[in-house]
């Protein structure tokens, strides 16, 4: 029995419910002409089904779909070309919801941001020793857990122009792979930092000798967020100190920081297990690199392990500083590599390298400072003794200064002058203040050059670091120097000065357990003391005591050699010399006539120049 015939009646569907039934989405437009278009010849299944009904002519009614087959799965683009099932209202519910929670903590995020400003203002001042803080704004991302600070300006309050620190924008968030793992700690994003100090501030703070933890720089940042920072970052900073002249600032730009694993999660086992790396330019032209590893966490200070590099750093920055400890820098560059360790148990300062290009570089003298100068000498010198034992180990395998210009300034005679050797080409070779710590026998010391502008002058010597004047063995050579150049340094102490000639000194020198042994050797060539147009203005007494002199140098020349010559032995100690008054005025006499004094050194084998023989007039003809 058909299901129709259960009820009592039979009805058979007509043409458009079967139309409707099969296609329920289709518009009565479209079913008319899929009816038009339907063939009029039926398939054999429903011929059968026309022979077992009555009229012959109605089409069967469609087979009922399995109650236990589910509803399809629609995709979110078919959910409004039809009505929505009940999931898929729900689905749309909570895509709302949580859109407009996202929404919510987002925006409305941003209506508690001078509030959070003031409070994170107040911690931080509260936990701040001697410095106050100022906050421009504050942001906090709930979503990502973030803080964001910007304009945040620290002051000191002795002297709170300028700002000791400025930073643009300060972004602290959660690190989320660590999270992962179950460690609950931070990053910091440092953009466009200003440190700035100046000579007053720094006075300041030598007077407060306290350390960074007691400042309560860490107490402050905790107090704000209190998660412990595990990555630090600075982008484009700046670090300035300014000394006596603000026109001329010791400057550090583009500073870029890098520092990971802070808190060591990554490497426990590694002495040193985080990363750090650090550039920047220094002083407008040079730059500077740092790259190495570190330990936050040491105690009771960080420990760093880093290799530098510095590339032609301009020198005349410097001289504000230089000046005093009586040092004038005028020029120069500055090029140097190597490695640097400092830990609570291990302090190495190693330089591979210092190149010098262009310096020139004096020492001045004055009878103001000379009271100064004799005590800080005394404290290099105790400072020496005591390098030995020093907790840090420093090294210093090669200094050179190449085409640079190095002298002596006395401004407390009358009239002042300047000793000095320029195109300098000076070499020093494995210096350290350990005596364990050499890679050699002993320091070296190279110097070559023109000396007082005119002939060349040239030193050696070899010393045991730490206390050159213990033990040290020199050699000096001085030869043909301008001898006119040296008129100020004779004025200075009532000497003659002179009109010509030139001026050579040799001398070898050793000291042991303080004591010096060694000579000194002088020879005049060419001397001339007496100048009628130079000398056009001296007193008659003057020109006389010249000419006298100027002849008896010439009689105390030596008659092959053209060259007055002393030599003396020198003994006493390195800082007081003592010569032989008596060897002086006896060789001088032994040089003009018996023995001629050899240039050179006296270990030297170098041959007296010998006189040009006189050639004797050719015979008249006839």
């Amino acid at each position: 029995m058909k299901p129709s015939d259960r009820r009592g009646v039979q009805t058979e569907p007509s043409a458009k419910e079967q139309e409707s039934v099969a296609h329920p989405r289709r518009s009565p437009a479209s079913r008319e002409r899929a009816s038009s278009t339907r063939p009029a010849a039926a398939g054999p299944r429903q011929q059968g089904v026309r022979q077992a009904s009555s009229p012959p002519q109605s089409p069967a009614p469609p087979a009922a779909p399995a109650a236990s087959a589910p509803a399809p799965y629609r995709l979110p683009a078919a959910w409004f070309r039809g009505p929505m099932g009940r999931r898929e209202r729900i689905g749309m519910l909570l895509a709302a919801a949580l859109a407009a929670v996202l929404l919510l903590l987002g925006w409305g995020s941003h209506l508690g941001d001078e509030p959070l400003r003031r409070e994170l203002e107040a911690k931080m001042n509260q936990h701040m020793i001697g410095y106050t803080v100022q906050l421009g704004h504050a942001h906090g991302g709930p979503l990502r857990l973030s803080l964001t600070l910007r304009d945040l300006v620290i002051r000191q309050q002795a002297h709170p122009e300028p700002p000791l620190a400025t930073i643009p924008r300060l972004h602290l968030t959660i690190q989320w792979p660590e999270l992962l793992r179950r460690h609950l700690v931070g990053d910091a994003l440092f953009d466009h930092p200003r440190l700035h100090l100046d000579v007053e501030q720094l006075h300041i703070e030598r007077m407060k000798r306290l350390q960074l933890g007691v400042r309560g720089w860490q107490a402050a940042l905790e107090s704000i967020y209190p998660h412990k920072l595990n990555s630090m970052e600075v982008n484009d900073g700046s670090l300035t100190y300014v000394d006596e002249d603000p026109a001329s600032p010791l400057e550090i730009t583009h500073w870029m920081l890098s520092a990971t694993n802070i808190r060591n999660l990554d490497s426990p086992d590694h002495v040193y297990p985080s990363p750090v790396n650090s550039e920047g330019v220094v002083f407008g032209t040079g730059r500077a690199a740092v790259d190495g590893h570190a330990n936050f966490l040491s105690d009771p200070f960080p420990g760093w392990h880093v290799r530098y590099r510095i590339w032609r750093v301009p020198l005349d920055r410097l001289q504000q500083i230089a000046a005093r400890s009586n040092w004038e820098l005028h020029s120069g560059l500055l090029s140097s590599h190597g490695e640097l360790e400092y830990a609570p148990r291990y302090k190495v300062i190693d330089v591979a390298a210092v190149l010098l290009e262009g310096v020139r570089l004096d020492y001045l003298h004055t009878a103001a400072t000379a009271a100064a100068e004799h005590r800080r000498a005394a404290a290099i010198a105790a400072a020496a003794r005591k390098a030995e034992s020093s907790p840090v180990t420093m090294r210093l395998d090669r200094l050179h200064l190449t085409g640079g210009q190095v002298g002596f300034v006395n401004r407390a005679t009358d009239p002042p002058y300047r000793l000095y050797v320029d195109r300098a080409d000076l070499e020093i070779l494995n210096m350290s203040n350990r005596v364990a710590g050499l890679r050699g026998k002993g320091a070296v010391f190279r110097l070559r050059g023109r000396f007082m502008g005119g002939g060349t002058a040239a030193a050696t010597a070899t010393f045991r670091p730490g206390e050159p004047t213990a033990d040290m063995g020199a050699e000096i050579a001085v030869e043909h120097a301008n001898l006119p150049a040296f008129n100020d340094f004779l004025r200075a102490y009532q000497k003659p000065d002179v009109a010509g000639g030139t001026v050579s000194i040799y001398s070898q020198l050793t000291v042991k357990n303080r004591q010096l042994h060694g000579y000194v050797k002088t020879m005049f060539d060419d001397i001339k003391l007496y100048d009628p147009r130079k000398d056009r203005g001296k007193s008659w007494g003057a020109k006389l005591k010249e000419r006298v002199l100027g002849g008896l140098a010439e009689l105390l020349e030596n008659k092959k050699s053209d060259a007055l010559a002393t030599r003396t032995e020198l003994t006493g100690t390195f800082g007081a010399p003592q010569a032989n008054t008596g060897q002086i005025i006896s060789s001088m006499f032994r040089n003009a006539f018996w023995q001629a004094i050899v240039p050179g050194f006296d270990n030297a084998t170098r041959q007296v120049p010998r006189a040009r023989p006189k050639t004797a007039p050719a015979p008249s003809p006839g």
